[in-house]
């Protein structure tokens, strides 16, 4: 039995069907054609129309309404995007951090960089005083031997 003949068996349409329309009209209908509430002589026939509604209910018990559907699909499509913006804000969490550590990568070599040329100039400052005095104390000593002779 297909979804189509199992609504026209229950006298609902699968566009505005839900699973509470559904449980209502199935009901309501096994009340208005259940055998034991029509003659004997023809139980056999309101059987067969009774066993014809439970398929019916069972064959679209499962099945959701069109409108229901499309929400579900809507939904669906709604966290698709959502996920895939979360993954972008994610990305770009993880660059920018990644950013963040190449600055301080870059700023720390810089700095020792500069404490290194610091360093090299102030012992090329101390070579060039002991140049420095080392050509005047050989002045100095040259003077001294110079008024001792004189």
């Amino acid at each position: 039995m297909s979804e189509r003949e199992a609504a026209s068996v229950l006298g609902i349409t699968l566009e505005i069907m839900t699973p509470e329309i559904l449980r209502r009209r199935y009901q309501e209908t096994m009340k208005e054609y259940h055998p034991d509430r029509h003659p004997l002589a023809e139980k056999e026939k309101w059987t067969k129309l009774t066993r014809s509604i439970m398929d019916a209910n069972e064959v679209l018990k499962n099945r959701k309404s069109d409108a229901y559907q499309k929400d579900l699909e809507f939904l669906d499509r709604l966290a698709y995007k959502e996920q895939k913006q979360m993954n972008k804000d994610r990305k770009a969490k993880l660059q920018l951090a990644e950013s963040r550590r190449k600055h301080a990568e870059y700023t720390s070599s810089m700095e020792q960089k500069r404490q290194q040329i610091k360093e090299e100039r102030r012992k090329a400052e101390l070579a060039r005083l002991d140049q420095e005095m080392a050509a005047l104390s050989e002045a100095e000593q040259a003077r001294m031997r110079a008024s001792a002779s004189t």
